[in-house]
């Protein structure tokens, strides 16, 4: 129910110039003083708060829903990249207030899932195939989330959002490279989105042979919104980007790139240094040898996130999974060298607040999950923790032609945050044994509870309805109408409750070739927040005093 709206002033309180100093107390966070990311001073918002009810509940249980789509590859068992498989997102595409999902494909049609509530969804399928990433991103400004994706041996394909649940493809002008990975975001604060793109030129040498070869069009490449074009920039000639990420690494409000490779070639990262200027750095003592995902979250709500990278390594050392994985490790013995920076094992990044990180995914449970692919935090249970859930499974002829269907079977695995920087596994229902690929985490009925959507591979994909019992919740809705960057992608908020500061940004991407939600998500458990601080793209906060758990914020900036 729809209760109330008013017009607010950013840091009525605070104002501008305020320093938060907060510690981690768990032992694996920054190590001491943590500023807010620079600041431009108020900005006048309006808000309406409207009820997430929870529904039923049943424990610690998700209940699965089987999706009227799934991911095909060209021959079964799939050969080569077609065992990389597809993306997801999800967002109100139709402006009924419930987020639709759409599921790429490779051999077949993406397909639209229109949410009609009550976990019902209308399938439609769409003029697009042979998908890698998916993303929704208001490109053309007009309010509406557009459908954009990226292709197999080829580049970026726009689909313009008309409204009544219809679409035409549109020419993104000056965005012409092969892209198989890609993140947006505002680069230059100029107001207007910016697009960086990742290719992977292993599969192109394999599609496009002697054309590849004698190209000079892969790499990673940064595209700035001119108006009317996008101008790039090459960044790196050679790349195996599997995953491209736009995360702010020294807190400065500037979003910087990341591009996770696979092969064992090494991952990139460029700082900003405004007005689009990128330069490469290696804030990173330890990465995976082949970065599959990168998703970011406040581990231990210090205000600073922390960055998860997925890689290959078993989750288990019983005889009868060590047995499926040994002939495959003993092909990559020399690739996990002791004396190379990138290891095979997941990692994750913790920020030390001072725009430095400590790898620490031994030491948080967290460096082994199998063949990992997405991997997405989420406060799973409401307890204002984040949570991580990891899908798993790997289907290739040539990998594992000695076991049943060239396929190697594992859990998706739920990582629960313990609240002191380590991680436990749980099941909860969601240990499902397709082979995964693309993960996102949404409330699709809005009752205040992440949803798990996850598609596979050569199976139907699953959506995973959050049943469990307990926590309070807040989310976040923002808009910036009028605008070329209407949903606020770059922007964060800040739930402040006690000591504790629980951050969310609104992006793109996460994950795994996937999309990321614009509405923002927080658990609070039995937490009262204090007030919640919004910082715009640009730099000018919105703060919303005393807000009330269980409450949908939809905050318009004027």
């Amino acid at each position: 129910m729809q209760r109330q709206m008013a017009l607010v002033a950013g840091c009525l309180l605070l104002g501008s110039a305020v320093l938060w100093v907060v510690v981690s107390s768990s032992g694996v966070g920054s190590a001491g003083a943590v500023a807010p990311a620079p600041t431009s001073g108020p900005a006048l918002a309006t808000w309406t708060a409207t009820d997430l009810v929870p529904g039923s509940c049943a424990g610690d249980v998700f209940v699965r829903h089987e999706l009227a789509h799934t991911t095909r590859a060209s021959d079964a068992p799939a050969r080569l990249f077609d065992s990389n498989g597809s993306g997801v997102a999800a967002d109100d595409l139709d402006g009924d207030g419930l987020a639709d999902i759409v599921l790429g494909n490779l051999e077949g049609p993406n397909t639209i899932l229109w949410n009609e509530g009550d976990w019902t969804f209308t399938a439609e399928q769409m003029n697009d195939r042979s998908t890698r990433t998916i993303q929704l991103v208001d490109i053309d400004a007009d309010g509406r989330l557009d459908i954009v994706t990226t292709h197999r041996g080829a580049g970026v394909a726009a689909f313009r959002n008309l409204g009544d649940r219809s679409f035409e493809q549109v020419l993104v002008r000056g965005v012409n490279n092969p892209a198989y990975s890609m993140a947006w975001g505002d680069l230059d604060l100029d107001g207007d989105l910016d697009l960086v793109t990742g290719s992977y030129d292993a599969e192109l040498d394999q599609q496009l042979r002697s054309t590849f070869l004698f190209s000079d069009g892969a790499g990673v490449f940064q595209y700035l919104d001119t108006g009317d074009s996008f101008e790039a920039e090459r960044l790196a000639e050679d790349s195996q980007a599997l995953v491209t990420a736009l995360l702010d690494l020294d807190h400065d409000g500037l979003l910087d790139v990341m591009v996770g490779n696979d092969f064992a070639m090494h991952d990139m990262t460029w700082s900003n240094q405004g007005n689009g200027s990128l330069v490469p750095i290696e804030p990173f003592d330890r990465m995976a040898a082949h970065t599959m995902s990168i998703d970011a979250g406040d581990i231990d709500a210090d205000g600073v996130d922390e960055i998860f990278a997925t890689d290959m390594k078993p989750a288990s050392t019983s005889l009868e999974v060590i047995s499926e994985w040994l002939p495959l490790m003993a092909t990559m013995d020399d690739l996990d060298n002791p004396a190379d920076t990138q290891r095979i094992r997941n990692v994750l990044q913790v920020n030390q607040g001072d725009g430095t990180f400590k790898e620490s995914g031994e030491r948080a449970g967290l460096d082994s999950a199998g063949w990992a692919w997405s991997a997405r935090f989420g406060d799973l249970d409401n307890d204002a923790d984040l949570d991580l859930y990891v899908v798993n499974g790997m289907i290739a002829a040539e990998t594992f032609a000695y076991l049943d269907g060239a396929e190697i079977v594992e859990p998706n695995i739920t990582f629960v945050n313990h609240g002191d920087g380590t991680f436990g596994m749980e099941s909860w229902g969601l240990d499902a044994l397709e082979s995964g690929r693309g993960s996102v985490l949404v409330d699709l009925d809005n009752d205040g509870r992440l949803d798990i959507v996850v598609n596979n591979l050569d199976s139907p994909a699953i959506a995973f309805e959050n049943r469990k019992c307990g926590g309070a919740a807040i989310e976040f809705a923002l808009k910036q109408p009028d605008t070329d960057n209407t949903h606020a992608i770059g922007a964060t908020v800040t739930v402040v409750t006690g000591d504790q500061h629980l951050v969310r940004t609104v992006r793109s991407g996460g994950g795994y070739l996937s999309g990321t939600p614009t509405t923002l998500h927080i658990g609070l458990g039995d937490r009262t927040t204090e007030y919640v601080e919004i910082r715009w793209p640009d730099g000018a906060t919105t703060t919303i005093d005393a807000p009330t758990s269980n409450t949908l914020y939809e905050v318009t900036r004027t």
